[in-house]
């Protein structure tokens, strides 16, 4: 489940980014061949640096005698505990290296909000008839206000279950997305027109049975079998706190989606799919 919930967040599937951004296209852009490009550049990255950092681990492990589960437990001891104790080992090449990998994930980290800050922007707007200033301005102090959380010395139990919920939220997402998108909205309607929006790759029946019942399927497994071992291992205080970040998630998410749009570019855009 951790692994489908890391690529789905990589990619910003399940999330809505691919729709909001999907929508600035212009009418010119391959779409299949603009897809497979991110896909395949975003996990060349992934695996390139997981040769590093298991390369790192296993250094380490070897010269402690120490295996690498006792090493680090999570992303946030990887980050800012093994990674400064190898810097120190590099003596001066890290006090050159040790500043531009925490820069890197400064970079890392504000990009990857951008993907989802986009999404309830657009949303804000379109809900409440907000310009794209206000909307932004009222994300970034919610948002500022909110993070302050995780400077205090709960910060670290929060976001590990805060990274329990969105691997279960985004699984789920994207499972209720290929339900919708395929058997709902019939997904053979849109063969046609993503042949005539590529240049390079055709989809075909491949495709369809993938997003009707390879995927699904997939992650329905995936889900249970996560949440199985998510009861299993957590005591009953943690599995409250979780259920309740997923309760705020679910109403959250509810009160924005039963929320009417007001914006007339949304009543356009209506009329265009029409």
């Amino acid at each position: 489940m951790a692994a489908f919930g890391q690529i789905f967040f990589s990619l910003s599937l399940g999330m809505g980014a691919g729709f909001t951004y999907a929508s600035y296209t212009e009418d010119n852009i391959d779409l299949i061949s603009s897809g497979l490009y991110v896909i395949m550049a975003n996990c060349a990255f992934e695996n390139f640096a997981a040769l590093g950092v298991f390369s790192i681990l296993g250094y380490m492990s070897l010269q402690s005698g120490t295996p690498v589960s006792e090493i680090v437990s999570q992303g946030t001891t990887l980050i800012f505990v093994v990674y400064p104790q190898v810097f120190n080992i590099l003596g001066t090449i890290g006090l050159i290296l040790g500043p531009l990998f925490f820069f890197s994930v400064y970079i890392a980290g504000i990009t990857s909000i951008l993907s989802s800050f986009e999404v309830l922007s657009i949303s804000i707007q379109n809900k409440f008839t907000l310009s794209r200033r206000k909307a932004t301005s009222i994300l970034t102090l919610i948002g500022g206000l909110a993070s302050m959380v995780y400077a205090t010395s709960a910060g670290g139990y929060i976001l590990g279950a805060d990274l329990f919920v969105n691997n279960i939220a985004i699984i789920l997402s994207v499972f209720i997305e290929c339900i919708l998108f395929a058997w709902i909205f019939k997904a053979e309607r849109l063969i046609e027109f993503m042949k005539s929006r590529s240049k390079t790759f055709k989809l075909g029946k491949w495709w369809l049975i993938h997003v009707k019942y390879i995927i699904p399927i997939l992650l329905t497994i995936i889900w249970f079998g996560g949440i199985y071992e998510l009861m299993k291992l957590k005591s009953t205080e943690s599995l409250i706190v979780l259920i309740t970040l997923t309760l705020i998630l679910i109403i959250s998410s509810a009160i924005l989606t039963i929320l009417p749009y007001k914006s007339n570019d949304w009543f356009k855009t209506e009329e265009r799919i029409k």
